[in-house]
């Protein structure tokens, strides 16, 4: 698993799949170690920050002091795992949720150029030492997201977008996604998506079942 950034318009999936992964997580916690999620619009995370093994955070100074708690986490890992000749963490996944990462550019340049530092160190090494960001946002632009913060999350989602930019910078060229759906990202059905592998570079297209939140039933 590597960290990966899901980018598209509101209300063609993006919150949909950012649901259906917490879901996944919860049916799956003897897996996890623990699960932070930060949202600063408290809009979509909120609902489960009552949970026993989420943190949740809506505060951009804690948001900078959880980075740095990760940090030594993924030194202390490290460590262990120079112990013991292990390239890959033994342990349990650790994992960081970001809903709508764009709301920190929003804030004094100090304070989010230091997240911004922390997040590359942990993008580039976290995922050896099982450090996972499921990271989320409208526009990847660089007013929104710093081009060398992108380019360190190695897997990409993208959903109906009428941005150029999140079309370029997350999958490929518009004619290279065409090839593979033949249906331009502008006419993107609801739930509909590309995945980019950031291992293996695999561009795959999925359909994201919809779930509604009231009802709690599932349609595809």
């Amino acid at each position: 698993m590597t960290q990966l950034l899901s980018v598209g318009e509101s209300v063609y999936g993006k919150s949909n799949l950012l649901n259906c992964l917490v879901y996944s997580i919860l049916l799956n916690e003897e897996y996890i170690d623990y699960t932070y999620m930060i949202d600063l619009k408290e809009v979509e995370l909120y609902i489960y920050s009552k949970l026993p093994y989420v943190k949740f955070i809506d505060n951009v100074e804690d948001i900078l002091e959880l980075l740095k708690e990760i940090k030594q986490i993924m030194n202390n890992r490290f460590k262990a795992m120079q112990e013991t000749g292990d390239l890959l963490y033994q342990g349990k996944t650790l994992l960081v949720i970001i809903d709508e990462i764009g709301t920190i550019s929003a804030y004094p340049k100090k304070i989010k150029d230091e997240i911004y530092n922390l997040m590359i160190e942990i993008f580039q090494k976290g995922r050896a030492a099982k450090i996972i960001f499921l990271v989320f946002a409208l526009k990847i632009d660089s007013i929104n997201l710093p081009s060398n913060v992108l380019a360190n999350i190695q897997s990409k989602v993208l959903m109906k977008t009428k941005s150029d930019f999140n079309i370029n910078n997350s999958i490929e060229t518009k004619e290279s996604i065409e090839d593979i759906t033949r249906v331009k990202v502008t006419e993107f059905n609801r739930n509909r998506m590309i995945l980019k592998d950031g291992i293996t570079s695999q561009k795959s297209l999925i359909q994201v079942p919809y779930i509604d939140k009231e009802t709690e039933k599932v349609y595809g």
